[in-house]
């Protein structure tokens, strides 16, 4: 946790007592870890995982939360980044260590350590340090994986339109590592938005059910709706499983899947022309 900390820049580094003066040493390398890890790295680069900011759109005065999701090879024991927002339209708790509007993704292993720098949250940047080192498992498995979710507060008065949220070095230096600590070759997606809706249009509600594979009910599941250009809504069903998307626009091509640690669900297309219900989802074992 405190190694996190430093790597988060929520403590000050303090210079380690040791020898006042330069020591010569000198060694016969053997199969030197460092340049088998230099060769990995660079051949890792050739296939670079993508991290990128899942799109979401709300209406002014409401939260909305948007996903951090990253293409993981398999090898990778932790990541950090920062965002850059514009804090005239989004707001986040600017509470540092432990922050409530950033928590892990279904994606992120058993035991994954998460750091939030918040120091900056009042002037539009924030930084995330998740170590997936803390559990049994070591590194993320291979797949495309949603590893935080972060809460925005879209402010009263917001103006319509697309507000661009980036990933930057502003807060901590963005990097992927390896179990060694090797910095790997990695994307950043730089596309993601949160689009603030305009109050005065009007469209269709889609509301269903996500079941358990005996038919009850799942509460706290994810249901995410994107449309095809990659811009999504998410709820979380409530305590008997039902959830709700409200203003969804008619005759656009939406793609519903759900998240839950417990369960697998299909994913589902559908082309609104009116209000949907039963849009149900059941759980796979």
């Amino acid at each position: 946790t405190q190694l996190d900390r430093y790597i988060g820049g929520l403590d000050a580094l303090r210079p380690a007592g040791g020898p006042t003066a330069p020591i010569i040493v000198t060694c016969t390398a053997t199969a030197a870890p460092e340049a088998a890890a230099a060769v990995a790295w660079e051949s890792d680069t050739a296939t670079a995982r993508i991290t990128r900011l899942v799109s979401a759109s709300g209406d002014a005065g409401t939260d909305v939360t948007v996903f951090i999701e990253s293409d993981a090879q398999g090898n990778e024991t932790g990541t950090q980044y920062s965002m850059n927002f514009n804090p005239a339209v989004l707001g986040i708790s600017s509470n540092s260590g432990s922050n409530p509007d950033v928590t892990l993704g279904a994606g992120a292993p058993e035991g994954t350590t998460l750091i939030v720098n918040a120091a900056q949250a009042a002037n539009g940047h924030i930084g995330v340090v998740e170590n997936y080192n803390g559990g049994d498992q070591g590194a993320i498995t291979a797949g495309t994986k949603r590893i935080a979710a972060i809460r925005f507060h879209i402010l009263a008065g917001a103006p319509t339109g697309a507000s661009p949220v980036v990933f930057d070095d502003g807060v901590i230096t963005t990097v992927t590592t390896d179990i060694y600590g090797t910095g790997l070759g990695a994307t950043y997606d730089q596309t993601g938005i949160v689009s603030i809706l305009d109050p005065a249009s009007t469209g269709v509600t889609v509301s269903g059910r996500v079941l358990t594979p005996d038919g009850r009910g799942l509460r706290n599941a994810t249901v995410t709706m994107a449309d095809q250009n990659g811009v999504a809504r998410t709820v979380t069903t409530s305590s008997f499983g039902y959830y709700r998307f409200d203003n969804i626009a008619a005759g656009t091509v939406y793609t519903i899947g759900v998240a839950s640690r417990q369960y697998r669900f299909a994913p589902r297309f559908i082309q609104p022309e009116g209000d949907l219900a039963d849009i149900d989802f059941v759980g796979l074992e």
